[in-house]
């Protein structure tokens, strides 16, 4: 990955994983929170509840922003499978 300002690729980060309500806005954001590193990502997800991220920096501590445990759960085999089927209809 690149960084922008730099035109070089993107230090100091080893991975960025963001859940947001589309595919597209995760992907995006955890481009962006890989280049810009966990305390501008938490600047930036301070006011966006909706979103949630972790940042695992080359070095130090782990930033994870966002997660609650109401927020996200992750969906049982039962709702997946059923859901995928009812997709088919």
């Amino acid at each position: 990955v690149l960084d922008p300002r730099t035109g070089w690729p993107a230090s100091g980060t080893a991975s960025a994983s963001v859940i947001a309500p589309t595919a597209a806005e995760a992907d995006a954001l955890s481009t962006a929170f890989f280049v810009i590193g966990g305390s501008e990502a938490t600047e930036y997800l301070r006011t966006r509840p909706h979103l949630s991220a972790i940042v695992l920096p080359d070095e130090g501590e782990l930033a994870a922003i966002g997660f609650t445990h109401d927020r996200y759960t992750p969906p049982t085999f039962r709702e997946t499978f059923f859901n995928t089927l009812d997709y088919w209809d």
